[in-house]
């Protein structure tokens, strides 16, 4: 939940800001705790990158020929099937 909503502020920011290396000396009131939380920036603004990039892909001729009788966009399935088998969904 901390991660969640760190990536969800982290559009508005002009920077990101120093990590905190001296933890262990930041007081803290009765009821209140410090606790760790990892964020990998570069994985999160890859998710939220809309560059797109040609790639080439092979299947056998009569696939693609029924997939185009079909009208199906051949990028979307595949960035669909890919969101789905690396649990991107």
């Amino acid at each position: 939940m901390a991660q969640d909503a760190l990536y969800n502020i982290l559009p508005d920011l002009k920077e990101l800001p120093a990590p905190t290396n001296d933890y262990m000396n930041i007081k803290v009131k009765k009821n209140e705790f410090i606790t760790m939380v990892e964020l990998n920036t570069f994985e999160h603004e890859q998710k939220l990158s809309n560059k797109t990039v040609k790639t080439t892909v092979t299947m056998p001729e009569w696939f693609k020929k029924l997939a185009e009788s079909k009208d199906i966009n051949f990028s979307k399935v595949l960035q669909n099937g890919l969101k789905s088998e690396l649990n991107l969904l």
